[in-house]
Order: structure tokens, then C-alpha cells, then sequence
């Protein structure tokens, strides 16, 4: 079985000045009892505070909570003294201690001694100790003093430096100081003297903070079974603490699979529901954290009971019977076969059952199926089984339906305000006969005086009429259309807000004459009022695309999240001039407003909000377009070589400005060219690559000079003032004194590939391992990987093996990675096996702007562009299983894998989005 301690912060307005805080507070920490139900107040509930309970009522909720024993006579001897054994129990009770036998090692305390328990726990939790040689003299009596110190202790006090007032130990001066001034304690003349049972209570009772709760018992295991059809529950022989709730770990497993649950906790907390996707029938075997495993087994959930939901048959058009059909654990089963059959008792005929619903119209007058007053016995079986069931309705017609409510209109989810356009508006209603049965509306309209469906609708025998008028170009519009009125098959009512303005709804039942009307109000949609720009605080070069900042105010007086631009119903609100032009800005999927300036000069941007007066304007300065001007310096170049070592220059590895002195992360038109002034130190390969060259272990180490600079493209000349002149070496074998192992990704992991993943996949996540050398002064040399290692080791084969010089993960675990040049060990490393499965970790495309024509309008180059890479920073472009999304679908709608559905003219953001969310996006004209 496990332990487990319990510690639970109780605070009670009850308490002491100097528990609250005064002047003379000397508490160290907040009051913590490690107990659980609270007693006090619910037994004595009538009484307005703790101070006003005696002695008796304070022992008597001790008592109850198993703290204070009586006498055999009934009574609380309070003006008896008390054991060190029974204060001990006392003790170890209040402060939710567990019994602790095994540390009373005092000898006048036999092991089978019945205060063994207590003793060693209070013991062990340093709140009592014994009285010298070894012994505790559980039958000696407790005095003041010694009370005083163990309630402090309790208490989470600290000594206090106050005099005190009486005779007194001097061991003891400090705690019997804190106990007085805490309240716990009264002032006393003689604390030396023995303890009443009356003082013990008096000090149990405030310490407890006037919560006196049972003690927390050892936590067990009652039963595990299955509850459900994908379910199974395990219930404790008590409640679980908060603590347990968070630390117990449940897992089941079928044969050696986990099954992946979600647990819920009962409302007592003594039991927790493991609910999967799916059980299949067998055995299981439930494991939770500190207990043997529990073995349950798994039988298919069958039909078990049927309930007619409906309390009442109207005379009408199809009224459903409510029929819902249970499984053995008491849940409903969705879709059941059911065969229902209705029969009218009192004519002795038939009744035609259409799904769940009865048919109930009269029929013909002279011969009518069914009339008020007539016994409708209805049955249900479950098709393929014995489960069956039948009620007896007496049939009623509408006049029985005598009262009516509508409820209040609420606005859709996550909104503050009905807004003209919004759809599925629930209207509540409670309709009830004289009995108090709840009548539910049929989901058939009625075509009965139903001559104008767009202010009136009919759900037999209930006439719904809308009234309430928006006019819009000159003509009444229904702020409310009753033709979008909809009763769903579990009785639902929802309409559609139609336009802004007032509308009443009134229903009436002709039959009853009942009627009843509600106001709802429909506020005009949500649109752009103000829209205010912002300049980019940047330098913009003709051809550029910028950001441009902006914050916008919607007719409520409303902040707009900038957000909400990536959609079409805001940002066609907008009108977008550029030096007179009617430019289409870009908006990604973040809503960020994006301008191309096409030549230089001064920039005119004018925004024309909802075609009314209210604009934004702004103006900019574009400058001459950019052109690489220079390699400024070396970002991670290697500038040491070993023989045949070798990197690359590239728009990486050095830093190139332009005529701003902007950093460029893209060259067009232009290249980075290296050359060597001595090529018998280093040698550059037409594309970059600088190799060291070969030279002999006498000649240490030689260097040279780079000339890196910028060549447009097709000259041979370089740009002139665009170079710099980085210093390079080569170092000697012998030069190259250590080594170091890269990390293999960014999580320094080898993933462990799933059963069933494929071996090309597989092969995908392979480790190499990379060497960098080190000089004896430290510098990091670019070194030829196959000229110093020969071989490299894993200390756990098992977790990740070596295949030539490549690392592949077997199992979770940490190993060492150790690189070996022939037999001498060079570098090692600490790496770890991981089977958390690939996920995305990035998103990227080659162009962030990519053009369409309207005449052929797909997105293929963007897919090609596409590239997802995972945590193990592999290309996990063809198994990311994302889906295509466009910010706007009047310029281009698509489905998931990215195909077009239609397109119109303008500028969208497509985005792609992986399983587990990451998001890449790509803006795009269609022309």
C-alpha cells in the first residue's frame, strides 16, 4: 500500500488578532492542519462565533471528529488531567499525522502498547520527546508548559522574546510567551503544574483554527470495473486530497498496448472514471501509481432499458415520442433500430409511426383516428433483442396547453449583442398544461394561415407572428424573418436576425387563448468606423513591400483586433489609394496590412473607410531602390581550417548590406564571390566552398587573406568598396588537440521510429555525427570528418545503435556518444532516444508574395514552395497532413489539400496548417 501525506492551509475568520495579524503578531507561517471535514459550524451551526462555544460544545466536536475520547460514564472529565499517552493521540490527530510505531523507540513503551502509534509519530514530527534515559513516561501527566511548546510547534509559531508572568521553565519561556499572546493559551500562574482536559481543549480547538476535521485514513482500493461502453472506473475506499488527484497516475493497458484515456473524478471524489475512445471486449489491466494492478474485464454494452421522454400526445401533425434507449451502464445509445408501434385503444385502430413521431391528426370527422380523451398505447422494442417498453398516453388537444413563456433571446456564443446576419438564435419556451407537463413543438411547419411567411409561421396549433420593420434603400425589411424559424428533433426553436431594429415575437395558442410576446432587439453588424494609420518608423526603398501599422474602431466605439483583417467582411470595408491610385494591400493571416511602393519619391496613402468621409492618410518618403553595397563582416564562417576541412561563403555565413546599410537576407542580380591570396592555404570552389590545403605538422600554421566581396551578375569585376578581407588559416594535423560533437538537431535527440513507419521514412531520421577540432588555444577549426574519426560508439545499444557512422534510436533512454580515430577516443557526448512522434516545428515557404492569374488560378507553386520541417529538424513535408486555408474566399476558396474551389480578383493570405498547428502563410494577388 502507499503513504501519503496530507497538508491542507485552513484559514477561519474566527481565529485570533494575533492569528489575523496586529501589533504583537509573531507568526512565522500560515496555520497548516493536515486533516479533512470540517465540523464546527455544521454541528453547531446556530451559534455566531467560535468564541461563544463552551468548553463541553468544543469537546464534544473534538469528540465527534474521533480526537477526545470520553469516560465510560458519559462525561468529558474536563477537570481531569490528561496522560502524555492520550495527548500523544491527541496530538498526532489534530495535525493529521500517521501512525508511526516503529519510531517509539523509548524502552517504557512496549510495541504493543495502544499509544505505540502516536507516540512515534509526534516523536518522529519533533512535536514531542522523552523525559531522559531513553524513556517517554507515557502514564506521567502533561503540564502547561509542555502543551504550550507542542501547540506552538503546531501552530507553525516561533518563540517570543515577551516576559512572562508566573513560574515557568526557562526551556519553556518562549513557547508559553507565543502560546499567550497567540490566544492559544490563558495566562496561568503555575505552568509547571499539570494540564486540565478543560486547557488541552481550550488549545486543540484554537489550533485547529475552530475546523476540527477527521483525521485522512490510509487510502485503498474498494473496486475497478467497467462503467460504460468505453469506460472504467476505479473507486477508493475514501475521497481523494487534491494532493492524490494530481499525483495518482492511471493507466490501462489491453494485453502490453496502452489505451489512451481521459479521467473525470466523481463529485465525492472517491471515484475516477477512465473513459477511451473505444474498449474492445477482453482484459484489461488498470495500474495506478502505488497500488497492485487492478484487472477488469470489458463486456460489449448492450441495450438495456427504453424511456419515452414525451409526457403528453397533442392531437396534430407528427409529435415525437422522446424515445431514448439505454445501455447496461445507464448510457443513452445513439442511432438504436427501433421498432415503435402506436395503437388507439379507444377507437381499436392503428397509428401510422414515422421515426419516433405518432401521427396524431384527427383524420376524417365522420370516422376521426384519434380524439381528445382516447388511450394511445405506444411500445418500442429494440430490433434483434428482448428490450422492450410501453406507455399509455391519454390523448389531448391544444387547448390543454394554457400556458405560454417565451424566454430571453440570448446573443450567439462569444458575442455581447444580437447582430443583424447571425443565425441559429435559440428563442427558449415553456409551453405547459394544466397538469404542469412541458409540451414540445413539432419540427413541421403547418402551411395553415401561413400566408406570409416572412411575418408569421405556424407549428400546429401555436401561431408565431413577427413584427418590427428595418428600412433599408427606402424599403421595410423584417428585422426578424419567420420563414427561418426551425424546430430541431429535440425540440429546439431558433430563428435568423434578418436586419437592425426592434422586434416583437408573440405566440399564440387559438385553442387555449393563450398568448405571449417578447422584445428582441438586433443590433446593426459589427462594422469599420474609424481607421487610422500609422507610419512604419522605417526606411522604405522603391519596390519594397512594408508593413504599415494601424489601428482601427468598429460603430460601437470597439478596439478591432487587428486580427480580424485577414477577413473579407473587414478589410473590403476599406478603399486604398496610393498616390492617387487604387492600390489592394495585402493582409497576411496575423491581419497585418502590407504596401508595395513601386518607385521612389514621396508616397501619398489615402483610406477611405465604408465609402463615408471618415479617412486616414499618410504621408511617406521612398528612397532610391536598394542594391548590395558591401559584405560588412563574418557571421559564422569558419576562418580556421584542417586539411580538407571546409565551409561555405554564402549569404549565411558573412553579412552583406545594402546602400542603407541594411542587413540582406536575399541577393538578386548580384553574388557573393571568395578569393584566396595564397590558394596553396585555402582553395574556393566556384560555389562557395573554402577548402584547407594540404601542409605537413612541422609548419603548424599558415593563413592567407579572403577577399569576400559582391559581383553583379555577369561581370567579373567586384562591386567597388564591397569587399572585405577576413584573415584564414590552415593548421596542421598535430595542431588539432581535441575535439568537440555537434549537437545532432535542435533537441539534441535521435527520434525512435513507431512500429509501421516505413523504412524510407525510417532512414529519414538516422543521426550523423559532425566533429569540430579545437587548437590548444581554444579556436575552432573546420576539420575533414573522414581524416579524423574512424568510428563512432553508442554505452547502450538498445536505446540508440550505431550503423557505420550514423546513430539510430531503439528506445526512450540517455546514452553516450563516443568518436573514436582508430582506437584512441576523441570526443563524446551526451544524447537522448526520444519516441515523442514527429511534429511540426516550423513552417516555411521560398516566396512570401506569389501571383496568380485568374484564368488559372492554382496554387500548386506554393505547395512545391511548401516545406514543413519537425522537431528532429527532418523534412516532413510529404507526412505533415496539414490542410489549405484562405484568409479570403471571394479570392480564393479552397479545400484542404489545397485545391481551388473558385477565385476572384484581389489579394488573399493562404495559409497552411499542420496537425498540431503551426502555421506558414503566403500572400497572393489574383490578377
Amino acid at each position: 500500500m502507499r503513504e501519503t501525506s496530507h497538508q491542507l492551509s485552513l484559514q477561519n475568520s474566527q481565529q485570533p488578532k494575533h492569528f489575523r495579524g496586529g501589533e504583537k503578531k509573531v507568526m512565522k507561517k500560515s496555520l497548516s492542519l493536515l486533516v479533512a471535514i470540517a465540523m464546527v459550524f455544521s454541528v453547531f451551526a446556530s451559534m455566531a462565533s467560535a468564541a461563544e462555544l463552551t468548553a463541553q460544545q468544543k469537546f464534544d466536536a473534538l469528540k465527534e471528529a474521533g480526537i477526545f475520547e470520553g469516560y465510560p460514564d458519559g462525561t468529558a472529565g474536563l477537570n481531569k488531567e490528561m496522560t502524555r499517552a492520550e495527548f500523544s493521540k491527541v496530538l498526532a490527530l489534530v495535525n493529521g499525522l500517521t501512525q508511526e510505531a516503529t519510531a517509539a523507540n523509548y524502552t517504557d513503551v512496549a510495541k504493543g502498547h495502544w499509544a505505540a502509534g502516536f507516540i512515534g509519530a509526534v516523536t518522529k514530527a519533533g512535536l514531542m520527546e522523552g523525559v531522559g534515559l531513553n524513556k517517554f513516561n507515557p502514564n506521567g501527566k502533561v503540564t502547561v508548559e509542555q502543551m504550550a511548546k507542542t501547540v506552538v510547534l503546531s501552530a507553525g509559531l516561533e518563540e517570543s522574546s515577551v516576559a512572562v508572568q508566573g513560574t515557568v521553565s526557562d526551556w519553556a519561556k518562549g513557547y508559553v510567551a507565543a502560546a499567550v499572546e497567540a490566544g492559544i493559551i490563558p495566562a496561568q500562574s503555575n505552568y509547571k503544574s499539570n494540564a486540565t482536559r478543560e486547557l488541552l481543549v481550550e488549545a486543540a480547538y484554537v489550533v485547529s483554527g475552530g475546523e476540527v476535521k477527521a483525521p485522512v485514513g490510509e487510502l485503498s482500493i474498494a473496486k475497478a470495473a467497467q462503467s460504460g461502453a468505453s469506460a472504467i472506473s476505479v473507486e477508493f475506499n475514501r475521497a481523494l486530497t487534491d494532493a492524490e488527484k494530481n499525483e495518482l497516475v492511471f493507466t490501462v493497458k489491453n494485453d502490453a498496448t496502452t489505451v489512451e484515456t481521459t479521467k473525470t473524478f466523481s463529485e465525492d471524489n472517491k471515484t475516477v472514471k477512465l473513459t477511451a475512445s473505444y474498449l474492445s471486449t477482453g482484459t484489461y489491466t488498470v495500474e495506478v501509481t502505488g497500488f497492485a494492478a487492478q484487472t477488469v474485464n470489458v463486456t460489449e454494452a448492450v441495450p438495456a432499458k427504453i424511456e419515452f421522454g414525451t409526457a403528453s400526445l397533442m392531437i396534430g401533425a407528427q409529435r415525437d415520442l422522446g424515445v431514448k434507449v439505454f445501455n447496461q451502464f445507464g448510457e443513452e445509445i445513439t442511432n438504436p433500430s427501433l421498432e415503435i408501434n402506436a395503437y388507439n385503444g379507444s377507437k381499436g385502430r392503428t397509428l401510422n409511426v414515422s421515426g419516433t413521431s405518432v401521427d396524431m391528426t384527427v383524420g376524417e370527422p365522420n370516422n376521426p383516428n384519434v380524439q381528445k380523451g382516447d388511450a394511445i398505447v405506444v411500445s418500442a422494442i429494440v430490433t434483434g433483442t428482448g428490450v422492450s417498453a410501453s406507455k399509455t398516453y391519454t390523448a389531448v388537444d391544444a387547448s390543454a396547453i394554457v400556458s405560454l413563456k417565451l424566454g430571453t433571446v440570448q446573443p450567439l456564443e462569444g458575442n455581447t449583442r444580437i447582430t443583424a446576419g447571425d443565425t441559429g438564435l435559440v428563442l427558449p419556451y415553456e409551453f405547459v398544461d394544466a397538469q404542469g407537463n412541458k409540451y414540445t413543438l413539432p419540427s413541421e411547419k403547418s402551411s395553415a394561415e401561413n400566408n406570409e411567411p416572412t411575418r408569421r409561421v405556424v407549428f400546429d396549433p401555436f401561431i408565431f407572428t413577427v413584427y418590427g420593420d428595418a428600412y433599408i434603400n427606402g424599403q421595410p425589411t423584417p428585422v426578424i424573418d419567420a420563414s427561418t424559424f426551425s424546430v430541431d428533433n429535440e425540440g429546439k426553436l431558433t430563428f435568423n436576425a434578418n436586419a437592425a431594429g426592434t422586434a416583437t415575437i408573440n405566440v399564440m395558442n387559438p385553442s387555449a387563448g393563450a398568448s405571449t410576446s417578447i422584445t428582441v432587439v438586433v443590433a446593426d453588424t459589427t462594422k469599420v468606423a474609424k481607421f487610422q494609420l500609422s507610419n512604419p518608423g522605417k526606411l522604405i526603398a522603391a519596390g519594397e513591400t512594408v508593413t504599415i501599422p494601424f489601428t482601427a474602431t468598429d460603430n460601437y466605439g470597439n478596439a478591432i483586433a487587428q486580427s480580424q483583417f485577414a477577413k473579407a467582411e473587414y478589410k473590403n470595408q476599406l478603399k486604398v489609394n496610393l498616390n492617387g491610385q487604387q492600390v489592394t494591400p495585402t493582409f497576411n493571416s496575423k491581419g497585418e496590412m502590407s504596401l508595395t511602393f513601386p518607385t521612389a519619391g514621396a508616397a501619398y496613402v489615402h483610406v477611405t473607410v465604408n465609402q463615408t468621409p471618415m479617412t486616414s492618410t499618410l504621408n511617406l518618403t521612398v528612397r532610391e531602390a536598394a542594391v548590395p553595397k558591401q559584405v560588412s563582416a563574418v557571421n559564422d564562417l569558419a576562418l580556421y581550417y584542417g586539411v580538407n576541412g571546409s565551409d561555405t561563403v554564402d549569404i549565411d555565413s558573412v553579412k552583406v548590406i545594402d546602400n542603407y546599410g541594411r542587413t540582406m537576407t536575399k541577393l538578386t542580380g548580384y553574388s557573393i564571390v571568395a578569393t584566396p591570396k595564397d590558394a596553396s592555404v585555402v582553395s574556393v570552389t566556384y560555389d562557395g566552398k573554402v577548402i584547407g590545403q594540404p601542409i605537413n605538422d612541422n609548419a603548424g600554421v599558415k593563413s592567407t587573406t579572403l577577399t569576400i566581396g559582391l559581383k553583379k551578375n555577369g561581370e567579373t569585376e567586384y562591386v567597388k568598396g564591397s569587399t572585405i578581407n577576413p584573415t584564414v588559416y590552415v593548421v596542421a594535423d598535430n595542431r588539432v588537440t581535441s575535439f568537440e560533437i555537434k549537437d545532432l538537431n535542435s533537441v539534441n535527440s535521435v527520434h525512435v521510429p513507431a512500429n509501421g513507419m516505413s523504412e524510407a521514412r525510417k532512414a529519414l531520421y538516422k543521426e550523423s555525427i559532425e566533429l569540430v577540432g579545437k587548437t590548444t588555444d581554444g579556436k575552432t577549426v573546420a576539420i575533414d570528418q573522414a581524416r579524423f574519426y574512424t568510428a563512432v560508439t553508442s554505452s547502450n545499444l538498445g536505446v540508440v545503435a550505431v550503423e557505420g557512422k550514423q546513430l539510430v534510436g531503439k528506445a526512450n533512454g540517455e546514452v553516450t556518444i563516443t568518436a573514436y580515430n582508430g582506437a584512441t577516443k576523441i570526443a563524446e557526448k551526451t544524447v537522448k532516444a526520444s519516441d515523442a512522434a514527429p511534429q511540426a516545428a516550423k513552417v516555411e515557404f521560398d516566396k512570401t508574395e506569389v501571383a496568380l492569374s485568374l484564368a488559372n488560378p492554382t496554387i500548386s507553386t506554393i505547395i512545391d514552395d511548401l516545406k514543413v520541417v519537425d522537431q528532429y529538424g527532418v523534412d516532413i513535408t510529404n507526412y505533415a497532413n496539414g490542410t489549405w486555408a484562405s484568409s479570403d474566399r471571394n479570392v480564393l476558396q479552397l479545400n484542404a489539400d489545397g485545391t481551388v474551389v473558385k477565385a476572384g480578383q484581389g489579394s488573399a493570405t493562404i495559409s497552411y496548417i499542420t496537425a498540431n498547428g503551426v502555421i506558414g502563410t503566403v500572400g497572393v494577388t489574383v490578377n
